[in-house]
């Protein structure tokens, strides 16, 4: 993936920043309206912190709308940005791998009221899969709280950014 330089991103239109910062992240329109007001950036980097810490600091409602922009993961689908599916990849997954993880995916929801999200980092669907029947458990075991769930689903979606700028090249043009 490319990015124009800073400088440019502290200098574009409203519209063109939401496309450049949305390959960062999944752009929930609560935290780019916030984000937008933080300009200039000294780096990419600078630009991410100042979202997580954004984040950090919304109530529960808030961080909620921040990661319900995040596609689910499991089946690839229309409305993934492109880096999403880069991420998620389309290795060969039995089809009852998609079928549990749509399952645990809609009970996520139930019981949270928010989608799972974690920093997939390689990892393949059915371990992915493993580490959300476990959230469920923990959480209906009580060992683990729904804010715990959604602190860390914050902190993955802060992950995800961070990662993909690492795999960015930064360019000088205006792209």
């Amino acid at each position: 993936m490319e990015l124009p330089s800073v400088e440019f991103l502290n200098i574009c239109n409203e519209e063109r920043f939401k496309e450049i910062v949305k390959s960062l992240f999944e752009l929930a329109p609560i935290l780019f309206e916030r984000i937008i007001e933080c300009k200039p950036f000294q780096s990419y980097e600078d630009l991410i912190d100042k979202a997580e810490e954004i984040c950090n600091n919304f109530n529960e409602e808030e961080k909620i709308e921040t990661i319900s922009g995040h596609p689910l993961i499991g089946r690839p689908s229309s409305n993934m940005s492109k880096q999403s599916l880069k991420e998620q990849g389309s290795s060969d997954v039995p089809e009852e791998v998609y079928e549990e993880l749509e399952v645990k995916n809609q009970e996520h929801i139930d019981v949270f009221g928010f989608p799972f999200i974690i920093f997939v980092n390689g990892r393949s669907r059915p371990e992915i899969l493993n580490i959300l029947k476990e959230r469920l458990e923990q959480y209906k075991n009580k060992e683990m709280e729904r804010e715990d769930e959604l602190n860390s689903s914050v902190k993955d979606l802060f992950l995800i950014a961070r990662d993909r700028l690492k795999k960015s090249k930064i360019i000088n043009s205006m792209l």
